[in-house]
């Protein structure tokens, strides 16, 4: 059972941000040196603001490329699952990605606030329709201009104003059907 193996944010007073990792590395599309400064720079942001950081690595990547990553983050790196399976049972309070589908997914079903990071893989995204999606729903941060400060000031006014409990009765049904 699914459900059960994921616990993620056992402490109610803290939240979690959920990050997707894509597999750039892998495709030889970035270094991992580049790779890990971008997820280092988000565990250190989520910290900063007194959450954690939930690393949910693609399904593909390595298991073992954030080993050396330091701060209070958990990474998910076993659940070959779709996030959208397991964002229900955790204590998220946004999610960040560099372009995944789920970013649109969580916006739409579970009211979710939901952040792409605009890196050197984000123009390679060329599917016009996906694009219009991701602006429709998503914060799009270009982390070339001074990008790390903005994230970390849309979260923070972002997420004072959630309610401390998240639960499956805040999902709005007409998200849920395609429009």
């Amino acid at each position: 059972n699914l459900s059960s193996k994921i616990k993620v944010t056992q402490d109610t007073k803290k939240f979690g941000i959920l990050f997707l990792s894509q597999p750039f590395v892998l495709l030889k599309r970035r270094s991992l040196e580049n790779q890990l400064f971008i997820v280092q720079s988000m565990i250190n942001i989520v910290n900063s603001l007194g959450f954690n950081l939930i690393l949910k690595t693609h399904p593909k990547e390595n298991k073992n490329m954030y080993s050396t990553l330091i701060g209070d983050f958990k990474i998910l790196n076993n659940f070959a699952e779709p996030a959208e399976l397991i964002i229900p049972n955790m204590n998220i309070r946004a999610m960040i990605s560099e372009g995944s589908s789920t970013s649109i997914n969580a916006a739409r079903t579970f009211g979710l606030k939901s952040f792409i990071l605009k890196t050197d893989m984000f123009d390679k995204l060329e599917i016009t329709q996906f694009n219009k999606l991701i602006n429709k729903y998503c914060t799009v941060i270009d982390l070339d201009n001074d990008g790390y400060e903005r994230l970390k000031k849309e979260l923070t006014s972002d997420l004072k104003g959630m309610s401390l409990n998240f639960n499956m009765t805040k999902w709005r049904t007409e998200n849920v059907l395609f429009q």
